[in-house]
């Protein structure tokens, strides 16, 4: 059987809502309060499987939930597109991207 590779998956909502928050004031750390109050979630478990999870497979937190270079960059209109490439390149392997260029 061939091996299923699954990909970070973050609603377009909660994207622009958490970039806005960081383009405002950049936390020292995302934690799952901060993602419940920043998108009006539910639970821990919702926050952390939604936003926190994803945040750290795109590298925009590391694995202390602190923002990375790269999400300070995210944050920023004119690193925006740089950033959203170097996501991309870094996500998905080669032989899909080639396929899509």
């Amino acid at each position: 059987m061939a091996e299923q590779t699954s990909y970070p998956m973050f609603s377009e909502k909660s994207w622009w809502i958490v970039r806005d928050k960081f383009k405002a004031s950049i936390p020292a750390s995302v934690t799952t309060n901060y993602v419940k109050t920043l998108l009006t979630l539910g639970s821990d478990a919702s926050a952390n499987n939604n936003v926190i999870l994803p945040m750290k497979r795109l590298g925009l937190i590391d694995e202390e939930n602190k923002p990375t270079a790269l999400a300070n960059d995210w944050r920023l209109d004119d690193k925006y597109q740089t950033v959203c490439k170097t996501i991309v390149k870094n996500i998905y392997p080669t032989e899909l991207l080639e396929e899509c260029l």
